[in-house]
């Protein structure tokens, strides 16, 4: 069973400072496997695989250049995903976004769709171990993908939602809790 975090856990506005642009996180899931004590300590970066292809045409080794963990997991930038990381905690990226229930089994090459409609782009991030989804959100974002600098804070954004400091997202010790 997945928890669905509330409206306002689940929908999180934030305007760019750069550009002004407004990132959309929503459809955020939290399984109660969820331990956000399991992602400080299964290393950091944590792997992470590329599915599909972001409007500005970026490669995967510029989606991953592109891509930093949350301050609190040291900011550091992602790795590429290798076979022997499957059964590891790891995230999902997914341009044109993947339904919850098989976006940790996607394969790397299994989407040659381009994420978003004119003007947006559109994402979905999962932290998985093995097949098994622990998180899920998706982002939209006015960002054109990797390439554009509006991208990385939007893409933060969405990582901070897939790796809550807390399992349960509506704790008073949670911002939006306290909301």
């Amino acid at each position: 069973m997945r928890i669905a975090s509330s409206v306002a856990a689940g929908l999180l506005l934030s305007a760019c400072a750069a550009g002004g642009g407004i990132n959309i996180v929503h459809t955020v899931i939290i399984d109660p496997g969820y331990s956000a004590s399991d992602v400080t300590i299964s290393g950091v970066p944590i792997p992470m695989r590329v599915v599909g292809a972001p409007r500005d045409g970026a490669t995967e080794a510029e989606t991953l250049a592109a891509l930093t963990l949350p301050g609190r997991l040291g900011a550091r930038p992602a790795r590429a995903e290798t076979p022997a990381d499957f059964s590891a905690m790891r995230i999902v990226f997914a341009f044109a976004p993947l339904s919850v229930n098989r976006i940790c089994t996607a394969d790397a090459g299994s989407s040659g769709n381009i994420g978003g409609k004119a003007g947006q782009t559109e994402v979905s991030a999962a932290l998985c171990r093995g097949d098994r989804q622990l998180s899920y959100a998706i982002l939209r974002t006015a960002a054109s993908g990797p390439r554009d600098p509006e991208f990385r804070p939007a893409a933060r954004l969405l990582l901070g939602a897939i790796m809550p400091p807390y399992a349960n997202q509506l704790t008073p010790r949670h911002p939006l809790g306290a909301q």
